[in-house]
């Protein structure tokens, strides 16, 4: 069933100083999704991300959130929306002088809150990360990932219906890196907040991410589904990324002189299936030269290459889930 938007860029452009940050953004974030917007630096991520909570605005086009203009509203009109909208940094953003609880409760002491340290939901809140034996420590008494878990924290007490991510792994090591990104998963599992995450690596999307926009200079260069983007990238620098995202040690058997037709699969399908399909198109059984695994979301990514001694044709393996390509050693 098709999610309603809940964030929605229209024509949007950013000049700064006669410098065009952003060109004619138009897609929209479906209520309840993960979406990933992903560029190399100076894409315009961040100042895209900056236009959802009213940091920036527009210089022509418009940004809607949960059916607001941020551009039109108030000071007070644009905090209240910022309760609903949060955000998570890439440094976590934490005051070194407060304590865990202090600094997860600061969104609500800055809405009149008192005592909001000791309350319920920052209990509440610490608990879903994690963290609940941390509340009287400092940042400096935490690790890296304990730190980004805060800022997590800190970004889900004002009970949001959007948190932006920005860069959110970057600076953490790969383990740490996939603790917090199952934990951003969990939250939009378990709570139904939509996550809009920017980063510059694209195996963050692959192994978060339900629909992602790939920017490049200002614009948007692709869009769409992340198993049909790593499938079938269309343009060089969804290629770029995809390629970064996929390299790997890989297994298989070297190339063989006496299987010279080879076949290169992209697939989300069980391997063995296209191995068996190839099989029976060709006649003969394929040798399994290469073959890496990419864990997306939901699915898993395989890119094969099989060598048979005849050319069989691919257009059968193509479809939704498979694209297939011959080639020549």
């Amino acid at each position: 069933m098709e999610r309603s938007p809940i964030i929605r860029f229209e024509r949007l452009s950013k000049v700064f100083d006669g410098f065009t940050a952003l060109d004619s953004i138009d897609f929209d974030i479906p209520q309840g999704s993960i979406y990933g917007i992903i560029g190399a630096s100076g894409a315009g991520k961040s100042t895209l991300l900056r236009t959802i909570n009213g940091l920036e605005r527009p210089t022509e086009g418009r940004v809607e959130v949960l059916g607001k203009e941020p551009a039109k509203l108030s000071r007070g009109e644009l905090s209240e929306l910022r309760r609903s909208v949060s955000m998570v940094f890439q440094h976590h953003n934490l005051l070194k002088s407060k304590t865990v609880a202090e600094n997860v409760a600061m969104p609500l002491v800055l809405a009149g809150e008192k005592n909001a340290a000791s309350g319920e939901r920052v209990r509440e809140v610490l608990e879903m990360v994690g963290l609940s034996d941390r509340a009287t420590h400092y940042p400096s008494e935490l690790s890296g990932g304990q730190r980004q878990r805060a800022g997590i924290a800190r970004a889900l007490v004002t009970s949001p219906k959007v948190v932006l991510c920005d860069e959110p792994t970057s600076a953490l090591d790969p383990v740490t890196t996939g603790q917090i990104l199952d934990l951003i998963s969990r939250i939009n599992r378990e709570l139904g907040i939509t996550v809009v995450i920017i980063t510059h690596q694209m195996h963050v999307i692959a192994r978060l991410a339900d629909l992602v926009s790939v920017l490049d200079a200002g614009k948007v260069v692709e869009s769409g589904p992340v198993s049909e983007i790593f499938m079938r990238p269309r343009t060089p620098e969804a290629r770029e990324l995809v390629g970064s995202a996929s390299r790997g040690g890989g297994t298989g058997n070297p190339e063989d002189p006496a299987c010279p037709h080879q076949l290169s699969v992209t697939t989300i399908r069980p391997p063995q299936e296209i191995i068996s399909e190839v099989a029976r198109l060709s006649g003969e059984n394929p040798v399994l030269v290469r073959a890496d695994s990419l864990p997306l979301r939901n699915a898993t990514l395989h890119n094969l290459t099989l060598a048979t001694t005849s050319p069989c044709v691919p257009a059968s393996l193509n479809d939704a889930r498979t694209t297939a390509e011959v080639y020549h050693q």
